[in-house]
């Protein structure tokens, strides 16, 4: 599989003492924080406080370019966005997204206000800009942008945006969806992303004396995080009437059902991951290939045909600490590493002889 590490670096980090493994030792899943009810916090954001702006004062910022003068006189850059969230708001954008370096951030979107039917023009410029957190990547190109409590305030009243328990926006409201503009590009080509990267990369920011990154880049972990804690979560407006109860999380089916074995229970919030722009989990993708394999695939390939969960990948490729048929943990294991993988699911085809399949699907959610 060629997803999985190597032996030989398996191996390589065996030899490692404990104190270097434990260094790489993987951070908590969404879902693990989520469980555990530990906050997702990301170093890389600003904390934007409600009295930020009369602590710190337009005078109190100061830009600095990072390189030559060269560097400065760089093209505007016109971004074709699949939609752009003003907090929760979200929006289809009705022209490009145009990035002026060292100068402003445009963005056209649709009213907000229902009485109104021009579009509304926002033109955030580079001094009302705290941090901007951006990740590159061509499958989910992205853009965090926060702003000082004032600009954002002038962005409400453009909007006309004024009751908090509908659609908001405030960088320094405790409601996570609420604090950023999230900017969401279609792919875009290595020469936009390289001009992109330079002019945000380009550039310093001091605050009271303090120096300080104006732009972060995330890794693609980093990006989905932020991503999902930004996002309206208003499970019961997605749900038909009848099911809508007060914010609880309810049963809606099992998939196959009773009396039927190894049935998968589809909650209220696993049918939300299907919205638009939210990331699909574990019991979506194990309840749909189940639909496939009893509902649409004919029997005679059924009979051909084993299908993993996702949970068997995670569990072939995360550290064991310790079960029945491995007592030690792994870094005390003798075993190989391919020994290792063995042991972590040899219990999980017990009751199938994949050797007599055809076809063997092991689905990879990341």
């Amino acid at each position: 599989i060629l997803t999985l590490s190597s032996d030989e670096e398996d191996e390589e980090n065996a030899t490692n003492s404990k104190e270097v493994t434990s260094s790489f030792s993987t951070p908590p899943t969404l879902t693990e924080q989520f469980l555990l009810n530990v906050p997702i916090v990301n170093k890389k954001e600003p904390v934007i406080t409600p009295n930020y702006d009369n602590d710190v004062n337009s005078n109190d910022i100061t830009f600095y370019f990072i390189g030559t003068k060269s560097n400065v006189h760089r093209p505007c850059v016109s971004l074709k966005c699949r939609s752009i969230r003003i907090g929760s708001y979200k929006a289809i954008p009705v022209e490009d997204v145009e990035i002026k370096q060292y100068e402003y951030i445009k963005m056209v979107v649709p009213p907000f206000y229902e009485g109104d039917k021009e579009p509304v023009v926002l033109k955030i410029s580079f001094m009302s800009i705290l941090k901007i957190l951006g990740h590159f990547n061509n499958s989910l190109p992205v853009f965090f942008i926060y702003l000082r409590p004032t600009p954002a305030m002038q962005i409400r009243k453009q909007l006309k945006m004024f009751d908090r328990n509908r659609f908001y926006y405030n960088p320094s409201s405790t409601e996570e969806s609420q604090k950023r503009i999230t900017i969401l590009p279609e792919r875009f080509d290595e020469e936009v992303k390289k001009i992109l990267r330079d002019q945000l990369s380009g550039l310093d920011l001091e605050i009271k004396g303090e120096r300080r990154k104006f732009f972060c880049e995330l890794d693609q972990r980093e990006a989905n995080d932020i991503l999902v804690k930004s996002s309206p979560q208003d499970v019961q407006s997605l749900l038909p009437k009848s099911l809508r109860t007060d914010n609880e999380t309810t049963s809606l089916i099992v998939f196959p059902p009773p009396p039927q074995k190894g049935g998968i229970e589809i909650t209220t919030d696993d049918y939300c991951c299907l919205e638009e722009e939210q990331f699909l989990n574990d019991v979506i993708l194990d309840f749909y290939l189940k639909y496939l394999m009893l509902r649409e695939v004919k029997v005679e390939y059924r009979e051909r045909t084993h299908v993993f969960s996702t949970f068997f990948y995670k569990r072939l490729t995360s550290k064991s600490k310790g079960t029945r048929r491995l007592p030690q943990t792994e870094e005390e294991s003798k075993l190989t590493p391919a020994q290792k993988r063995h042991a972590r699911v040899q219990s999980w085809t017990k009751n199938v002889d994949i050797f007599s399949k055809d076809f063997i699907l092991i689905p990879i959610n990341e």
